[in-house]
């Protein structure tokens, strides 16, 4: 599966945004910004730094390139271009004038390349998923024992309101831990941990995902029995759909047997039912405890359950 950019992919991009640094710099772009804000200070004020100095300064915007564009990464970049002006009319007060306007603008620059980067990357991993690729995933697998029964006795604005609570949990879960909801059926969903968005350990993710959506569904309702089932492994993966949907779906036997995993969880009344795959991947920690092995679809699989720590905790500090 093509995943991201191998580290030095990058680096490679940042050496080239580094050169047009320093040729932008060579002719002068940086200085004509810096007397161009000086128009901004009292007529008199001294260069605080010498050249070398305004220079190695100016190189530090160049961290505006590291980590992924987002929202909060432009908010720290504005917050960084708002602070180092009010430093400069901080320093103009004293007679000082501090080279701002060049630190300013190549902190632009290098954010605006990234975002460039970033958004082509997206293009091209869009459009290679659409043709299909392979990899290894985690997939998480979710439904709530009872609850098309429990709901059989609900109005029905109450019961979709109760569900679409449950499937907004489930996907910010899922969102935040860096995974992808890839389809939401009656009161359950399938979830893929590994892309599009490549993760150091999708089973870690996909662990902390189901701890997140155990603890948001108890706080929603204390009487809701989800059960989770986690499996990994090679699967086909891409993007499908027509004009006017598309989405994100992986094929293989580790989607299917997912699916029982989470079935042996409502079976079980366990939170969450993983395979030795997840396992292993997270070194058989926090918590997890082998329950013996199963043939599903003519595979030995060796079963984990798991208590998330925070919910187990919960447990014995209620009365008995």
């Amino acid at each position: 599966m093509k995943r991201a950019p191998p580290r030095w992919h990058p680096l490679v991009a940042f050496g080239l945004v580094l050169v047009a640094g320093l040729v932008a710099h060579s002719a002068g772009f940086t200085q004509r910004a810096d007397q161009a804000l000086r128009a901004f200070f009292p007529v008199g004020v001294r260069d605080l730094l010498a050249p070398w100095e305004a220079f190695g300064f100016t190189l530090l915007a160049l961290c505006g390139w590291f980590g992924r564009t987002g929202w909060r990464k432009t908010l720290v970049l504005a917050a960084c271009g708002l602070a180092a002006f009010g430093l400069a009319a901080l320093f103009a007060r004293r007679g000082d004038y501090l080279p701002v306007g060049g630190f300013i603008l190549v902190l632009a620059f290098s954010g605006l390349a990234r975002l460039a980067y970033d958004l082509l990357y997206g293009a091209w991993r869009t459009e290679s998923t659409r043709s299909g690729v392979r990899g290894r995933l985690c997939v998480m697998v979710f439904d709530m024992k009872g609850f098309v029964q429990r709901t059989g006795t609900l109005p029905p604005e109450q019961s979709i309101g109760l569900l679409n609570d449950c499937f907004s949990a489930v996907t910010a879960a899922v969102h935040h831990r860096g995974g992808t909801a890839s389809r939401l059926l009656g009161a359950g969903a399938v979830a893929l941990f590994g892309a599009p968005e490549a993760l150091d350990c999708p089973e870690k993710s996909a662990l902390e995902a189901a701890q997140d959506i155990l603890e948001a569904l108890k706080e929603i309702d204390a009487r809701l029995e989800p059960a989770i089932g986690l499996h990994a492994g090679e699967v086909a993966f891409g993007q499908v759909g027509g004009r006017r949907r598309q989405d994100y779906t992986a094929l293989g036997p580790v989607v299917p047997l997912a699916a029982e995993l989470q079935a042996i969880a409502a079976e079980l009344g366990e939170p969450v039912v993983c395979s030795a795959a997840v396992a292993d991947a997270v070194g058989r920690a926090g918590g997890l405890r082998e329950t013996g092995s199963r043939t599903l679809g003519g595979e030995r699989l060796t079963l984990f359950t798991w208590t998330p720590p925070l919910l187990a905790a919960d447990a014995e500090m209620k009365p008995a």
